[in-house]
């Protein structure tokens, strides 16, 4: 039977006064086709592992993070293209912002970075950064890369440091602090930060360097079924080459909160005809989560149904065949603090052609609660 794996990367969230975004939503379409199906918990982060998008998304795609991890940055450098030679180390590197009078971290993605601002401040930092012996990569608003034979600490998740002080981060290595004091000088007087201090828009006042990784080697998994891959970001399109997987190419799937979500979807479907699991990956919910606007993340919620589960639910009607449909979370995010939380997240699984009436659960925070829990090695049995 043919599988579609919807990934709604963060849209968990914490509930404030008993409700969450999702809870909040108009959820018409989303609503219908949890009707149709049955809700199931999955266990998408191993014990003693990190919540982040990396791990969660290795379980999903079926991976073990406990032996084919190769480091965040390495994901990323590979879904962008660009090899890393041995002996050479990659580094992810967020823009961020400080808490006012101090160098304490406020926000992990400077309240929002645009790709114009990217753009503009690429230069200035590629001259700092080149001064470490590394070479600067951007991909998109507040992310960038790095890669070279220079090796320094891997500062810990900056969503797992709020409020803490950059100054104590660095654990005695003298090139990783100097290479953020650089930057943080040249950011100081860019004309980016003065626009946005004109703006009334808080500043971009630092870098935070983390998720080191290295060379790696496609892995050698013997697999019957075959797998492909929609999304618009680096990391899942990183995860599926180092997997083998194929990435498929969908007009207007950016990644960002502008992404396509109509094209992403009819994509997934027409790829059903190509291979046995697709896996389509959302990033938008994450973004607004990230960007600390609840109200924001709930709009992002009611486009994703009037666009994607709209299409989705009116295709799955019509569709000949059976074909299975999951629809997941990777992991929770917080609109009010941009924290990564949960390990276990709620699944609706749906069997079209379907049979309304099987479910009268919403799909959000609360579906499934006694569910029993599928951990790694059960979920991915269901995909061959």
């Amino acid at each position: 039977m043919k599988k579609i794996i919807l990934v709604l990367d963060g849209i968990v969230d914490r509930a404030v006064d008993g409700m969450t975004p999702m809870m909040k939503a108009h959820t018409p379409y989303l609503d219908e086709l949890s009707r149709c199906g049955v809700m199931l918990r999955v266990k998408t982060v191993p014990d003693g592992y990190r919540i982040g998008s990396d791990f969660a998304n290795m379980t999903l795609m079926g991976l073990d993070p406990r032996k084919d991890y190769p480091g965040r940055s390495a994901l990323e450098m590979l879904g962008i293209g660009q090899p890393i030679p041995s002996g050479q180390f990659t580094y992810r590197m967020n823009l961020i912002s400080f808490k006012s009078g101090s160098r304490c971290l406020e926000s992990a993605n400077a309240h929002g970075v645009t790709d114009e601002e990217q753009e503009s401040l690429f230069e200035a930092l590629e001259k700092v950064v080149s001064q470490s012996d590394l070479e600067l990569f951007g991909i998109g608003g507040h992310v960038f890369l790095l890669k070279g034979k220079t090796q320094m600490v891997s500062l810990d998740a900056p969503t797992d440091k709020f409020g803490y002080d950059l100054a104590y981060q660095f654990r005695g290595d003298r090139v990783l602090e100097t290479l953020c004091q650089k930057i943080e000088k040249v950011l100081k007087g860019h004309p980016v930060n003065i626009r946005r201090s004109l703006e009334g828009r808080p500043t971009i006042d630092g870098a935070w360097i983390w998720a080191r990784g290295q060379s790696l080697e496609p892995l050698k998994h013997t697999k019957q079924s075959k797998w492909g891959i929609v999304t618009g970001t680096p990391i899942i399109k990183g995860l599926a080459r180092l997997k083998g997987d194929d990435v498929i190419q969908v007009e207007g799937a950016t990644g960002a909160l502008d992404t396509d979500y109509s094209n992403k979807i009819r994509a997934a479907l027409a790829a059903l005809s190509r291979y046995d699991v697709v896996y389509c990956h959302v990033e938008s919910p994450d973004t607004a989560a990230h960007l600390r606007d609840s109200e924001l993340k709930k709009r992002v919620i009611e486009s994703i149904d009037e666009r994607l589960f709209a299409v989705l639910y009116e295709e799955l009607k019509r569709i000949s065949g059976n074909v299975e449909v999951y629809v997941i979370s990777d992991h929770g995010t917080c609109s009010e603090t941009g924290e990564h939380f949960g390990d276990v997240m709620p699944c609706l699984h749906v069997i079209a052609p379907w049979r309304r009436g099987l479910n009268m659960e919403p799909f959000n925070e609360e579906a499934g609660k006694d569910a029993p829990i599928l951990d790694d090695h059960q979920w991915i049995k269901r995909f061959g």
